[in-house]
């Protein structure tokens, strides 16, 4: 299915570059749950939204740059990861009013299950290394790309994130002897 989507993306990505009438809603339709799931951990909604719907004018802006002998999900992935990186800067430089910007474990705790809740809990650089290759399913390489980091640090990054999730699902398990629940509850 991901190489269906790899597909899918790839193909209407060359013929948006070629001017064919329709072939960018296939993009968006095809990328948005992807681009949706990466911005959703540092955004409320309202934000997701506005980032989602950046991110999509930035690929169609880019659509010539596109090169189809790489991924099209870690070319997607890549320019979602400028455009957050620059809403931040964007929002920092600005003061926001109090409550504007809510925590997004807070934002999205009510509807995620206990997993969701424990990745969502590791630092961003971590998340963003686990989204790209365990969610999205980007290669080491691609997610590398795509974040503007080398290999190395993908490497040792899913490996610092698989040690915390470990310790989280401990701590949990621990908590669950105390008579609270626990990840392990979800099984």
């Amino acid at each position: 299915m991901a190489k269906d989507i790899e597909d899918s993306l790839k193909r209407d990505l060359i013929l948006t570059s070629k001017g064919v009438s329709g072939s960018f809603d296939f993009v968006v339709a095809t990328a948005a749950p992807l681009v949706r799931g990466f911005a959703r951990r540092y955004f409320d909604n309202d934000a997701c939204d506005d980032v989602v719907q950046e991110v999509f004018i930035q690929v169609f802006r880019s659509i010539k740059r596109y090169n189809p002998k790489l991924s099209a999900k870690s070319w997607i992935l890549g320019i979602t990861h400028h455009v957050i990186v620059d809403e931040i800067r964007r929002r920092t430089r600005r003061p926001t009013r109090s409550g504007e910007d809510l925590n997004l474990a807070a934002a999205v705790a009510q509807d995620t299950s206990e997993i969701e809740d424990l990745i969502l809990r590791l630092p961003k650089d971590y998340f963003d290394v686990i989204y790209a290759t365990k969610i999205v399913g980007l290669s080491y390489e691609e997610t590398a790309q795509s974040l503007s980091i080398p290999v190395g640090t993908v490497k040792s990054r899913i490996f610092a994130a698989r040690k915390e999730l470990s310790q989280m699902i401990y701590d949990a398990d621990a908590s669950q002897s105390r008579g609270q629940s626990s990840f392990r509850d979800l099984a």
